[in-house]
């Protein structure tokens, strides 16, 4: 939001009364005028207005730096001396930094313009006497080119006649132009912040949103038999994709999400603060950071400044009233005098609201550059989080409106009395053979068709759960998280600022909402959060989806114990924040604390280093924190101190070039980020194919490619497939059940249906049982494209001990399983299968291949593996001679589930 209608006529109005500009300056006598014998605060020259303008007047120089002093002395000025032969000299200079751009030594008198009621007349070297009272002068400084976004100092000095010579006067005088592109534009080449900050941003949120959605892609499943399970799979991956689940379990992808669009709003908000302190920032710095404004949610609007806004929006090219003084206006007028200066040009000079100089320093500078008074800057900014957050609020209640209307209309046009399990012989009809269970039935296994049915008439409306619906609350939870982390910093700050303004600027109102939203939104909220995710187990918050979806966005970028590391994040935003906010009396306390602060949070980040495996952003942070140290020394250097214009100048264009290296440092890790995408997707290497952190990263994704050669790549396939035990999701787990069902230990729900033994019919609830994660014999649950999740462990493997087939010398990680101490050449077993007339519950078999579809065990060779089940009674002697039997059963304990191995 860069313009905004409401103040487009000020705009025009801006461009058609636009007058000649007042401008600051500064008086610069130097300690020795004050400490001379000689001196006579009479014989002072005592500059009180300058007027402004850059413009080409026609006399051949091209555009000149026109500037015309108003000034008062209190003795008559003698501008030639015969006892010395000296005349009084007027010398000037412009410079941008310490480079000169013109300078100049010239007759005083030959400047000078006598006040009405005296007579308009040109002094000369000889003949040069001004009367007491008011005195004008001008000076005129060619510029050999357009200069933007600098500060053109000017000094002025004026000696009088003795030998040696004193000082008059000594004026500073600093103007920035700019050019005028209109309310709430970006002032031209500045611009470029705005946009290479914003880009990058955009940028990172969809190349790390794309990788997390990849990553998530065989997350979801759906039933063939039931409508919309398109928008079901994809509510499962969006889901899987935000809660960030992934990135405890794919180091490549933790590698590739990070840095994130995050970092670079921070960054971004890093460059804002850095002109709201109270130090002695050339004007130019004003224009080009309030670029960056925008990450704190300040906007050249009006929303918030009531009916007379026009008249209280300010822009800093906009200046009062040209009203030049009646004893100096005709020659103000004539295009011949000094002191003219044209009233139909423009201004293009950077402009504070008033002087002398409370505004131009700090947050009421940025304020004005942006366009906004210091009293709007806490509304600007809460007003237009909270909005933001309302419509979150109210997307996700529409998203989620949508999602149960389109759940309800599926479910109505459903057969209501079909079973959940499967008729005997499969001779029954369609509405009774096997479908996927319900998400319902998948988070609550042991929930009958007939309570299925009848849930909603006996909880309330505010727990009803449907599908991906039971994830809208935590998804609404973890984008509200996400909201407060990205603006918890500007809060903090405008509200520490409202506190400090007196009753004559803010209302009293404003105050106390300034101090309800710090007690919130600062402090409360943030400990809160904190809270929760200390008394969470950690195995619950990295594995289980819904906190995953709630809390992910405080910690999910972190390694398993250093999620509290976001408790330091909020620390630092508070302190930082409170020294900004309310230490604007003294820019010079506010640099120092800021560079404690900072050396401080360095330390406790190069310290902990609280990244994921894989991450590697312990280089880019000690990058980071190394330059914005450098940026806080120089910011106490540039405190109210008398360093000078040039060396001021000098040291904010170091700063400046500091923002933007982290700038470039952005643009380079995103062009590899996009050079590491296309590898990905061109030679089709998911981020889960490698869970090494050498195989991380573009060179990572070349190897695994076979660019850098194809046995390591094989290598560190094999390698990887262990992983797929452990972080927040196992290989094995590929359905929508398998995401909702987390708990706090990584165990998962299976997502198979449940099997009914003979004679049971659809209206008998099926007892509570667990049932292996795979499809029915049926064929009528499908998954989508990729390769079945299968077990790493074959049947006549069950008497060895598990060992990882890359690490020989690691041991046996199963050796409690192994108990009879078989050797492996008795690892064949034939499990029994209780017949169908005993009492208890029925047992199905898993397809082993497209030849197998009833329920029974197959004849086949076994190729793949098996879950542990109870209820199996193995032989103390296993049968040799017999072919093994693949058979899975679905009542299969948790535990033993958990423990099951998939491999390809």
């Amino acid at each position: 939001m860069r313009v905004v209608s409401a103040v487009a006529a000020l705009a025009v109005f801006l461009r058609v009364h636009a007058t000649p500009n007042t401008v600051p300056f500064k008086n610069c006598l130097s300690s020795q005028t004050y400490d001379d014998d000689r001196y006579n605060p009479a014989q002072l020259i005592n500059v009180t207005e300058v007027y402004s303008q850059i413009t080409d007047i026609g006399d051949g120089s091209g555009n000149q730096l026109r500037l015309s002093f108003i000034s008062e002395i209190g003795e008559e000025l003698d501008g030639w001396s015969n006892e010395t032969r000296l005349s009084t000299t007027l010398i000037y200079s412009t410079s941008i930094a310490t480079n000169d751009v013109y300078s100049n030594k010239t007759f005083f008198c030959y400047h000078i313009v006598p006040p009405v009621p005296y007579a308009p007349r040109s002094y000369n070297d000889t003949d040069c006497i001004v009367p007491a009272g008011q005195l004008a002068f001008g000076i005129h400084s060619p510029l050999p080119q357009d200069y933007q976004l600098v500060t053109l100092n000017t000094r002025v000095q004026v000696l009088d006649t003795s030998n040696p010579a004193k000082e008059l006067a000594c004026v500073d005088v600093g103007v920035t132009p700019i050019v005028d592109t209109g309310v709430g534009g970006s002032f031209n080449y500045a611009g470029i912040l705005f946009w290479v900050s914003v880009g990058l941003a955009i940028a990172y949120w969809v190349i790390v949103g794309l990788a997390r959605i990849a990553a998530a892609w065989r997350r979801g499943s759906w039933d063939s038999h039931q409508r919309w399970v398109y928008i079901r799979w994809a509510g499962t991956v969006l889901a899987s994709a935000i809660s960030g689940e992934r990135l405890a379990a794919s180091p490549a992808l933790l590698r590739f999400a990070t840095p994130s669009m995050r970092d670079i709003i921070f960054h971004t908000q890093w460059c804002a603060c850095l002109a709201m302190v109270a130090v002695d920032w050339p004007n130019f710095v004003y224009p080009i950071l309030s670029n960056a404004a925008w990450s704190h949610l300040l906007y050249n609007v009006t929303i918030i400044q009531g009916a007379n806004s026009a008249d209280e929006h300010w822009w800093p090219l906009q200046v009062p009233s040209y009203t030049p003084p009646d004893a100096f206006r005709d020659q103000m007028e004539n295009t011949t005098s000094p002191i003219y200066i044209d009233a139909s040009v423009p201004n293009n000079l950077f402009t504070f609201p008033s002087y002398p100089i409370e505004s131009d320093r700090g947050l009421p500078a940025l304020a004005a550059a942006v366009g906004l008074r210091e009293q709007d800057l806490f509304g600007m900014c809460v007003s237009t989080f909270l909005a933001i957050v309302a419509s979150t609020l109210v997307i996700s209640v529409f998203i989620w409106a949508v999602d149960w209307l389109i759940s309800s209309v599926a479910s109505g046009k459903s057969n209501p009395t079909r079973s959940r399990g499967v008729a005997a012989n499969g001779g029954a009809d369609v509405k009774d053979t096997v479908r996927s269970p319900s998400p319902d039935s998948q988070l609550y296994p042991g929930v009958t068709a007939r309570s299925a049915a009848h849930g909603h008439a006996r909880r309330g409306w505010w727990r009803y759960r449907l599908g991906q619906s039971s994830f809208h609350g935590s998804v609404l939870h973890g984008n509200l998280v996400r909201l407060l982390l990205l603006f918890h910093l500007p809060v903090t700050i405008f509200s520490c600022y409202q506190f400090t303004l007196g009753r004559s600027t803010a209302t009293t109102l404003s105050i106390i909402l300034a101090a309800l939203t710090f007690a919130v939104f600062s402090v409360g909220i943030p400990l809160f959060l904190i809270y929760r995710v200390t008394t969470t187990p950690t195995g619950k918050l990295y594995d289980a989806t819904r906190t995953l979806l709630a809390l992910g966005p405080l910690y999910n970028h972190y390694g398993h114990g250093s999620q509290l590391f976001a408790g330091l994040f909020f620390a630092n935003n508070i302190a930082l924040g409170s020294v900004i906010g309310a230490g604007q009396k003294s820019g010079t306390a506010q640099s120092i604390i800021i560079l404690v602060i900072e050396v401080a949070s360095a330390l406790a980040t190069s310290i902990w280093l609280p990244w994921g495996k894989g991450a590697h952003m312990s280089l880019i942070s000690f990058l980071f924190c190394v330059l914005r140290i450098i940026s806080s020394v120089l910011l106490v250097i540039l405190s109210p101190v008398a360093i000078g214009d040039s060396a001021g100048a000098w040291i904010a264009y170091a700063i400046l070039m500091i923002a933007g290296i982290i700038y470039v440092t952005f643009i380079v890790v995103l062009f590899f980020k996009i050079l590491e995408g296309l590898v990905r997707l061109i030679f089709k290497v998911s981020f889960d194919r490698s869970h090494h952190s050498i195989d991380t990263g573009f060179l990572g994704a070349l190897g695994l490619a076979g660019c850098c050669g194809g046995r390591a790549k094989n290598k560190r396939r094999s390698r990887g497939h262990r992983y797929q035990l452990s972080g927040s999701v196992s290989g094995s787990s590929n359905s929508k059940a398998g995401l909702m069902g987390r708990s706090s230990s990584g165990l998962e729900y299976p997502t198979a249906g449940y099997a009914a033994g003979p004679g049971a019919n659809g209206n008998h609830a099926m007892p509570n049982v667990a049932y292996a994660n795979y499809p029915p014999s049926n064929g009528l649950t499908s998954y989508p494209p990729g390769p079945t999740p299968q077990s790493y462990l074959r049947p006549e493997q069950i008497w060895q001990s598990y060992q990882e087939a890359d690490e020989d010398d690691a041991g046996h990680i199963m050796q409690s399983w192994n108990k009879h101490q078989t050797s492996p050449s008795q690892g064949t077993v034939q499990v029994q299968i209780p017949p169908a007339s005993q009492p208890g519950p029925a047992y199905q078999s898993v397809p082993t291949n497209s030849s197998s579809s009833s329920g029974f065990a197959s004849n086949a060779p076994a190729s793949s593996g098996f879950s542990r089940a109870q209820s199996v009674e193995l032989p103390s002697t296993p049968p040799t001679g017999r072919t093994p039997t693949r058979t899975t059963f679905q009542r299969a304990s948790t535990l033993a589930h958990a423990l099951s191995i998939g491999c390809d």
